[in-house]
């Protein structure tokens, strides 16, 4: 009996397969795999959930797939005998844009439990992205911002890991004098 299951998949820019032949991917094809199933190493592979595929893309290109014959599942993959490619698209600025979104959400929770304001350049450099995506900033532009936010977030890092010191020096003092 053939089981159906549909979920995503992403390609290279190429959209060429990463294994085997290595044949350009087309919509409405179904592609197969010889031998035995397993996970990350033979078969076709797809996610229910994009953001489950994305951890696994190695590029842009989005596919709806169907994944049919002999499938194993996991808890966010499935390995089939075969997938049949319904559609795709070039999802480059798509998930650039996510890209952005996540980011700019994860500084705003920062700034709501810590109660500390994110450094500026990474704001700035947020804000370059989102202009660079429209084609209002250069990719030089670009590359000046993420420089800056890399610089920032490493400045933080110091600082939290100085702080963390601190701490853990205090704890060993209040130890040690606990201890004696």
């Amino acid at each position: 009996m053939s089981r159906r299951w549909y979920g995503w998949h992403f390609l290279a820019e190429d959209r060429r397969l990463r294994y085997g032949a290595r044949e350009v991917v087309e919509a409405g094809r179904t592609y197969h795999a010889e031998g035995p199933l397993r996970f990350c190493h033979n078969g076709m592979h797809a996610s229910r959930r994009a953001i489950d595929a994305l951890s696994y893309a190695p590029g842009p290109i989005a596919c709806w797939v169907e994944l049919r014959g002999e499938i194993i599942t996991d808890t966010d993959k499935a390995v089939a005998r075969e997938r049949r490619v319904l559609w795709m698209a070039d999802a480059m600025i798509v998930l650039h844009q996510f890209a952005v979104t996540v980011a700019s959400d994860a500084m705003h929770l920062v700034e709501w439990v810590t109660g500390q304001p994110i450094d500026p350049r990474s704001w700035a450099a947020l804000d370059v992205k989102e202009r660079w995506l429209r084609g209002l900033a250069t990719d030089k532009e670009l590359a000046a911002a993420w420089v800056a936010a890399r610089v920032a977030a490493w400045d933080a890092a110091g600082a939290a890991a100085r702080v963390a010191a601190w701490d853990a020096a205090r704890v060993a003092a209040w130890v040690a004098a606990w201890v004696a």
